[in-house]
């Protein structure tokens, strides 16, 4: 027999062991370095003559090291035992003879199928980076073997090839590959789906099928609950048996839900028959339906029975029954929440017709349900929204704004602005209704769709939040154009420098010196539509940062829009206190100069809040806006305050595609400001001929229907304008000459 040296390394010539008691010796005082050095043991370099010694004074590491290691398969276990012996000194000159071989990815991925994930997660927390010893090299060789798994685990072929196998005729041939299978994990399980309901009237291919897959729980259980939910026909009836069966309780929803249904389904039938067997009675459709209302609120609450990952993202499965395909997606939370819900309330439809309470939620559900998973709604949903009331569409809408669900909620207003009742705006307890509270939505899509089913409905006279209209009209006609900022400091010049630095990054920016003004600035209609930052100093004084930014949040327009904290080093924890509380906000060490603040910009950007649309969709709402602004003024409707903000349409002169617009607004509010925003329009010359001639006309047309309101001291700067017009072109002259003409009342 070759020395144990040999044996181990593969090199070296027999020699003559010194005495026993010099081998035990030398062993004890290897135990010893090895105890005081605990984990430290692992990098220890052992010569061949020691290893010798530590095999003849310990019998349990000469068992392990006379293994046959003739295979990869042999030279791990016999490194795995070393290590489950303590010896990991030993364990790591044995591994090195593994890691130097030219291993296929089939051959690292046997080994991780048969020794294991865990026992390679090992390896690579004992190759320490920047450390030699005996296990260098070994992080490199475990991560190889776990990425051939995977690969291998994945292969579509390969799959088909080992389910092709379970009908073998060869017993050991079907046992290895429903060990394979079951090894395999969700890659296996798809696979498996996807063959069963392609199986058709195979008997035997169904069953060996499901004996497989009852091996693979728990990994099983939520994609069996996506196939039960989507699945039809003997596929459906197939999964329901199994689950029964192993008594797979996440199901138990469904299994009630097949049950309970009239006439039965294949499935629902089946798993009467086997409820019955059991000595049990079906469900009902009233008990399916109270389970799934409790459910909804576990729901709404956070998923029950389910771990988010370190991103806070969580699997979801589901079934296409026309392509046969098990597909999972990782979600967010507040996703996984609409998906989980309408799941809920499928199976509650599955199980009889759904009660009132449930059909209204159902139809909220599906509708979110469509936009997350980037599908139009179903045909069969959208039926069900032009059935329904205007009272069922406005509590539809309510309950979905306080669920959240903004895309379902952005549905029920277009609806409601399609039907053109009245009654969406009308309530009994001087409360806005939904239609008219989403007005004032913080949520800027349903904010403006709600708006816009307000102004189809026509309303001829006030309701209760009423008052939403102008503010939320305004806000979206100043939305154009360049993103506007807030830049709060007490110090001045702090303040200004961070305008600047703002201004350099794209924004329309406004310094302040305290709080209020920072408030009053980035509430006003002509900033807030399009508020894309507001930095506020750390030190900014009264109110203290942390209620400025609650009070800020008041405002619905404001609710989303990122607050960057530019906090000293002392006051990074409270910054990072109201951060921590509200979710829009960053807190961050103050930048030293433009390329920081920059950087701070961009951190903004990762908030989890809902960003600044671009600046093509915030034009087209402002023209939109204006339009209806301009609409309503000339129609008289019931809004009064709509003629306040004025000023704004005023700025928005300027803006090429909004002028047209402006000018009409403009035209109908008759006030001194509006008057003087038309004549100064009319007398810059550096607007184009045509912009000044439409201006002059509106404000021919202001002055007819309210009277004159310029001060004297316009009218003679516009007498003035006119004598110093003598050399401008003859268009220039007239349009001067017709505003002396309106002024004059000829």
């Amino acid at each position: 027999m070759l020395p144990t040296t040999q044996r181990i390394l593969a090199a070296g010539s027999a020699r003559r062991r010194p005495p026993l008691g010099v081998r035990a010796a030398r062993a004890l005082v290897l135990a010893v370095v090895a105890t005081l050095l605990g984990a430290g043991a692992a990098n220890a370099q052992l010569s061949a003559e020691a290893i010798d010694d530590l095999a003849s004074g310990n019998a349990a590491v000469a068992a392990a090291l006379e293994m046959d290691r003739s295979t990869p398969a042999g030279q791990m276990r016999a490194a795995v035992t070393l290590l489950d012996l303590g010896e990991p000194a030993v364990a790591g000159t044995v591994l090195a003879e593994l890691v130097q071989t030219d291993l296929s990815t089939e051959q690292r991925a046997a080994l991780v199928r048969e020794f294991g994930a865990a026992r390679f997660l090992e390896l690579i927390r004992l190759d320490r980076p920047g450390v030699q010893s005996n296990f260098t090299g070994a992080r490199q060789f475990a991560q190889s073997c776990l990425d051939a798994a995977a690969q291998m685990a994945s292969d579509p072929q390969r799959i088909a090839r080992m389910i092709a196998e379970l009908q073998s005729d060869d017993v050991v041939t079907r046992d290895a590959a429903r060990v394979d299978l079951q090894g395999s994990g969700d890659a296996a399980i798809q696979g498996l789906f996807a063959a069963l309901a392609g199986a058709g009237e195979e008997p035997a291919k169904r069953a060996a099928i499901l004996n497989t897959l009852a091996g693979m729980r728990p990994g099983l259980d939520q994609p069996l609950i996506a196939a039960l939910a989507g699945g039809e026909g003997q596929f459906r009836r197939d999964l329901a048996e199994l689950a029964m069966q192993e008594n797979i309780s996440p199901a138990a929803l469904w299994l009630a839900a097949l049950s309970a249904a009239e006439p039965p389904t294949p499935a629902g039938a089946t798993v009467r028959a086997m409820i019955a067997a059991r000595g049990m009675a079906p469900s009902t459709p009233t008990q399916v339906a109270a389970e799934v209302r409790k459910r909804l609120a576990d729901v709404q609450a956070g998923v029950p029975g389910v771990t988010l990952d370190a991103e806070d993202m969580a699997e979801w499965w589901s079934w296409n029954q026309a392509e046969k395909q098990l597909t999972s997606t990782r979600v967010a939370l507040p996703v996984l929440q609409v998906l989980a819900g309408a799941r809920l309330l499928d199976a509650a439809e599955a199980a009889g017709p759904l009660p009132v309470d449930l059909a209204r939620q159902a139809v909220s559900y599906r509708l979110q349900r469509a936009f997350e998973l980037d599908q139009p709604p179903s045909e069969e949903t959208v039926a069900q929204l032009e059935q329904m009331s205007t009272g069922d569409l406005s509590t539809m809408l309510a309950e979905s704004v306080v669920q959240q669900h903004f895309e379902a909620a952005w549905r029920l207003a277009k609806q409601l602005g399609r039907r053109g009742d009245f009654a969406a705006l009308v309530t009994s307890d001087g409360r806005p209704s939904p239609l008219a509270a989403a007005v004032a939505s913080p949520n800027r899509k349903l904010r403006f769709a709600a708006l816009e089913a307000v102004i189809a409905i026509k309303p001829q006279q006030s309701f209760a939040g009423a008052s939403y209209v102008p503010q939320a009209l305004w806000q979206f006609a100043a939305g154009g154009g360049q993103p506007t900022a807030v830049a709060a400091s007490s110090r001045v010049g702090v303040a200004s420098n961070w305008a600047g630095q703002l201004r350099a990054a794209g924004f329309d920016a406004t310094p302040v010196q305290n709080g209020l003004d920072a408030i009053r600035v980035a509430a006003d209609p002509s900033v807030a539509g399009r508020l894309g930052l507001i930095a506020l100093d750390s030190d900014l004084g009264s109110p203290e940062v942390g209620d400025l930014i609650y009070q800020l949040r008041t405002y619905p327009a404001l609710q989303h829009v990122p607050v960057a904290v530019l906090s000293s080093i002392y006051r990074l924890p409270d910054a990072e206190r109201w951060a921590e509380a509200d979710p829009a906000t960053l807190a961050i060490i103050r930048p030293r100069d433009a390329a920081g603040l920059q950087a701070v910009v961009d951190k903004t950007a990762d908030l989890p809040v809902a960003s600044l649309p671009e600046e093509q969709l915030r034009n087209a709402q402002a023209a939109q806006a204006l339009a209806w602004i301009g609409e309503l003024l000339a129609a008289g409707r019931p809004f009064d305050e709509l003629a306040r903000d004025a000023n704004v349409a005023a700025r928005l002169l300027l803006t090429s595609n909004l002028t047209k617009p402006s000018l009409a607004v403009l035209q109908q509010v008759g006030t001194h400001d509006a008057q003087t925003a038309l004549v100064e329009a009319a007398s810059n010359r550096s607007l184009p001929i045509e912009t000044r001639q439409a201006a002059a006309a509106a404000f021919a047309a202001n002055v007819a229907a309210h009277g004159l309101h310029l001060t004297r001291g316009q009218e003679l700067q516009q007498f003035d304008r006119y004598n110093a017009s003598e050399t401008a072109d003859p268009q220039t002259q007239k349009v001067l000459g017709q505003l002396l003409d309106v002024i004059e009342g000829k």
